[in-house]
Order: structure tokens, then sequence, then C-alpha cells
């Protein structure tokens, strides 16, 4: 059984943090403009030790990738099912899609994910979340990204069948491009880093565990301060209800179903079904703009879903852990 109270209370902390940054942009006593730069300082100073460190402790013998299958394959099924917008009559099927699928689809599984982890289960077993965020860096990521530069690609074969130039195709720079941003993404050199000295089986000296240690934490306050900053130069509701509201259920609602059947038809342990249903019911990741605002499509969506499935994702948890209990779907 989940400890509502601490679930709870770590939700609403989470929340006041981030309506911390909002209203001290909002009344000026920080320049909102300071979200950029810091959250850029975090992104390639805290990630890597935040990362690290939740693995590096583990043992290797005991790492468990299941997880990360999971919630894959059920980033891909809910891909798959987004594909229906293709069936409906609205202009710019291809754009629309792409600015859908990555709010829905990219989960805020560090930031807002490790402490929802530690509010439920014991922080020492944390190091699963590092498996699970695999999943927005080997899968959803990529598909994004190869999808956005087809995309792209298509957009300049418009202009360029109108000015009678030949066609561009998809070419090796543009894999090597989404290959090297994935390989140099913070999170998942931290992730490389972390399972390198797990597989070495070494106690971390005591000025390594304080030095990841204080750059780690510089990330968990911060970075929620600079999602409400973020927020308080965009409009609340930045894209149409229906694309918002296709957003909230496939996050919310369809993921957890997904991964929940996936979990029973491997016939997993029971703990580690329920981390892989939280976890993928988490708010959308606040790297969903900057890699919108990368592409091109999407930003308003984006930032949409960033506030609001912070907002809905705490009471949406509380309802997903009831109804496990409640149905004793996966009893611990």
């Amino acid at each position: 059984m989940v400890s509502y109270s601490n679930f709870i209370q770590t939700g609403v902390a989470l929340i006041f943090e981030i309506a911390v940054g909002y209203l001290f942009s909002k009344l000026k006593i920080v320049n909102s403009s300071v979200s950029g730069p810091l959250n850029k300082l975090l992104f390639q100073v805290g990630y890597i030790p935040l990362m690290f460190r939740n693995l590096a402790s583990q043992d290797i013998k005991k790492v468990d990738f299941v997880p990360l299958g999971i919630n894959g394959l059920s980033s891909v099924t809910c891909l798959i099912f987004l594909a229906v917008i293709f069936l409906f009559p609205i202009k710019n099927k291809f754009s629309t899609f792409l600015a859908t699928e990555l709010p829905a689809l990219y989960i805020n599984y560090v930031i807002i994910g490790i402490p929802i982890f530690n509010s439920i289960w014991d922080p020492s077993t944390n190091g699963i979340v590092g498996i699970i965020c695999l999943a927005n860096d080997v899968v959803t990521s990529p598909i994004y990204l190869t999808l956005a530069a087809i995309f792209e690609i298509c957009e300049k074969n418009k202009v360029n069948v109108a000015m009678g130039e030949p066609k561009e195709r998809f070419s090796f720079s543009k894999v090597i491009f989404i290959i090297k941003s994935i390989v140099t993404a913070p999170v998942f050199i931290g992730i490389v880093l972390g399972f390198g000295w797990m597989a070495t089986g070494l106690t971390q000296p005591i000025f390594l565990k304080r030095i990841m240690d204080l750059l780690a934490n510089l990330v968990l306050f911060l970075s929620l301060f600079c999602v409400g900053c973020f927020l308080s130069e965009h409009s609340l509701m930045s894209c149409p209800w229906w694309q918002f509201l296709v957003c909230v259920i496939v996050r919310h609602i369809l993921q957890p179903v997904v991964a929940g059947f996936y979990s029973w038809a491997l016939n997993i342990n029971h703990t580690t079904a329920r981390q892989c249903i939280i976890m993928i019911a988490l708010p959308s990741a606040v790297a969903c703009y900057s890699l919108s605002m990368r592409t091109g499509v999407g930003t308003g969506c984006s930032s949409t879903m960033i506030f609001w499935s912070t907002v809905i994702s705490i009471p949406a948890l509380v309802i997903i852990c009831s109804v496990l209990d409640s149905a004793k779907l996966f009893p611990e």
C-alpha cells in the first residue's frame, strides 16, 4: 500500500517549488530570462552527477532492464495509437502529430520522478529511475527527431517542387545528427558513467560522493524554479483544447494502462510493475519545449503540457495507486 500522505505532500511540495519560480518571475523579483541560462547550467553541470549518483551505488548484478523494455514498448504503442490523427480531417496532419506526440510521450522521469519514487519506495533503490529514463533517450527522443527530420524534408520539398528544383532526401548527416543528439545528452552521459562505475564494483570515495551530491542537489529545486519562470512567460493554454485533452489522456491514462498490460503479459515482479506504471504516468518533461523549439513544431502544446501535466499528475497518480490497491493489481 502506498503512503498517500508522503506521496501527496511530496507532490504538493513540487508544485509549490514551481509556483515560487512563477511568482518570483511575475513579481519581477527575478528576471524571467534567467531561467534559460540557469537551465542550461543545470543541464550541463547537474544532470550528469544526478544520474551518476543514482546508478553508481547500485549492485550491477541486480540491475533489471525489464522496466526499460516495458516503458519503451508502452511509448511505441501509444505512438502508434496517436497515428489516428492522420485519419481525421485536420490541416497539417504531420506537424499536428509531431506536436502532440512529444509532450504526450516524453516524460519527466528525473526532476519529478525521483522525488515521487522516493516518497513511495526505498530511496536506495531509485537507480531504477536511471534505467527507466533511458526510454526517453533510446526510444522516444530518437523516434521524434527522426520523424521531425522527415517532416522538415517534406516541407522543403514542397518549396523545391514549386520552384522546379530537385527533391531533398533523408541523408546520412541526419542520422549522425540524431545519434549525436542522443550520445551527447548529459542524462545519457551520466547513465553511461554510472554504469561504468557500477561495473567496477568499487565504493565511491567520500570526496567523490560529496561532489556528486552537491552538484546533483542543484538540479532538484532549481529546475522546478526555472519551470515556474518559464511558465510565467507562456500562456497556460497555447494549443487547441482537443490536442491538450488527447495529450492528457495518453500521458496519464493510456500509457499507465499499456504499461500495466505489458507488466501483466510479461509476469514481472509486482513492485517493478507498479514502478513502471507510476513512472510512466509522470508529467511531460521540460525538455519537450527545447526539442520542439529545435524542430520548430509544437512549442505551444509543449509549454501547455509542461504546466498542466505537472498539476494533473498528482491527483492522477493518487487515482492510479488507489485503483491498483482497491483492485489488488500487482500487490506488493
